[in-house]
């Protein structure tokens, strides 16, 4: 089935649905329909939580920082120790979870060549299963999205927003602590708008997903002085980051906490799936404080735009009917399985259209220590230009890299790692497992010919431009 059928089904099984609906009253299908809630959080590292992500490894949490309403969702649901963000930076991990597809299809730079407002988006998969379904995104949505929320399907949000939209001060690299009252990241407004939302949703009776996209914890910091205070007056953090670092995170932790209290208030907590991400692994310590010491993303390797563990291995909880509480996961997942996910969770029976490389969580949602993910591609794929180019591919067990000559017109080296086993990848196993990384290897490869992959930054500029000059002509 080409990709056109395949949306043409999905937009016959809506008009069918709301046919019946307009027969029946529509009342049974309001008040059964789940709700979805994605929370995403900004450049926070995989073992940036008071509580551990993955069980048994102690330094898999911090002591010293503060995240017990992000942690709940781990103990009310389930925690993916192998939790991946699609990207190593942000806009492309946001335009992969939009639109189910991974960035190696759809771009992992700032700009694309994916005509994102032409395709399938979760708002538009959940209205083909069901048109009752209200969509909002609040926060931070992406420079270089390939289409406005607007265009992608949400009935509402803050619009075309970047990191400018979350700072009340200009965006510095080298790190800027910002004490204030009036609403720092902008954390409390955007829970407030998204509460606001729900809670209309909620009243109507109509089924909703809500995406929150909080600014925090990019950098510049900025938090509110009580804050700050509260963690100075801990110590030294176990860390090297600031003590305001750790109080716009617990700041963050405390909208997760209003989000969660409203969904209980509403009575609806029962009948919603919460998801909590990262859009990409946490910054190396030299860009988070200037200190030495352990890195904030310990015990990871690397961070933010490497496609090494450190830069997309990420904090992942999900919380929901039918999830059980208090499990944890080693099954690989990644940010590009929600949207088939949440189509799947709505009752949506048609496939998937061919460019979608995500596979529903469902089975492995409800039945974490045996479940597991159908994918088009058996594993997950990763690609980076700026610290590289490096390609990857992780599968069940293990993790292939590829780093490559900077015009992207060789393999230079390669690395396996147990992923499992091995989450700072300190072991190279490439001598001892060749057979494994030679399968991986053709696995990688071909997908990456078959998707035309750039590796190397002009050959990136020119795919986009190719694309922006055929937009025109047509």
């Amino acid at each position: 089935m080409n990709r056109r059928t395949a949306f043409r089904q999905m937009a016959v099984t809506a008009a069918v649905v709301a046919f019946a609906n307009l027969l029946c009253g529509a009342e049974t299908e309001r008040s059964t329909a789940p709700n979805f809630l994605l929370i995403l959080s900004d450049d926070q590292g995989w073992s940036q939580l008071s509580r551990e992500i993955k069980p048994g490894l102690a330094s898999s949490k911090s002591d010293y920082l503060e995240t017990p309403n992000i942690d709940r969702l781990g103990k009310e649901g389930v925690r993916f120790s192998s939790g991946y963000s699609p990207a190593a930076i942000c806009t492309p991990t946001r335009r992969s979870i939009q639109c189910g597809t991974s960035a190696a299809r759809t771009g992992n730079e700032f700009k694309t060549w994916w005509p994102t407002a032409e395709k399938l988006t979760i708002p538009k998969a959940l209205k083909s299963v069901n048109p009752d379904y209200r969509c909002a995104h609040f926060g931070k949505w992406g420079t270089g999205m390939g289409a406005s929320p607007d265009e992608a399907g949400y009935d509402a949000s803050d619009g075309q927003t970047c990191n400018p939209q979350g700072n009340h001060h200009p965006h510095e690299l080298n790190p800027q602590c910002y004490v204030m009252e009036d609403d720092p990241k902008m954390t409390g407004s955007v829970t407030k708008r998204a509460i606001d939302f729900i809670t209309e949703s909620a009243k109507a009776g109509r089924p909703f997903y809500t995406q929150v996209s909080y600014y925090a914890v990019h950098l510049d910091i900025e938090v509110r002085p009580e804050t700050v205070r509260h963690f100075e007056e801990k110590g030294e953090p176990d860390r090297a980051y600031l003590p305001a670092f750790a109080g716009m995170l617990k700041e963050m932790d405390d909208g997760v906490g209003r989000l969660l209290t409203a969904l209980e208030k509403l009575g609806i907590a029962d009948n919603t799936y919460v998801v909590f991400m990262s859009d990409n692994g946490g910054l190396s310590f030299d860009k988070v404080s200037g200190r030495k010491g352990i890195s904030p993303v310990a015990p990871l390797y690397q961070g933010k735009w490497y496609v090494y563990e450190g830069g997309i291995r990420v904090p992942f909880l999900v919380r929901g009917p039918r999830v059980p509480a208090g499990k944890s996961s080693t099954v690989p997942v990644c940010g590009y399985d929600l949207m088939p996910t949440f189509y799947d969770l709505a009752g949506g029976k048609d496939p998937m259209p061919p460019h979608v490389d995500g596979g529903s969580l469902k089975t492995v949602m409800e039945n974490p220590d045996s479940g597991a993910v159908q994918r088009p591609l058996d594993g997950l794929v990763f690609v980076t230009q700026k610290k590289g180019p490096n390609t990857a591919l992780r599968s069940v067990r293990y993790k292939l890299m590829l780093t490559w000559e900077k015009d992207g017109s060789a393999i230079k080296k390669r690395e396996l790692f147990d992923a499992v086993n091995d989450v700072g990848e300190k072991n190279n196993l490439i001598e001892q497992h060749p057979e494994i990384a030679a399968s991986m290897e053709k696995t990688l490869l071909n997908y990456l010919r078959a998707m035309d992959t750039p590796l190397s930054p002009q050959q990136y500029k020119q795919k986009c431009s190719a694309a922006k000059g055929a937009n025109k002509r047509n």
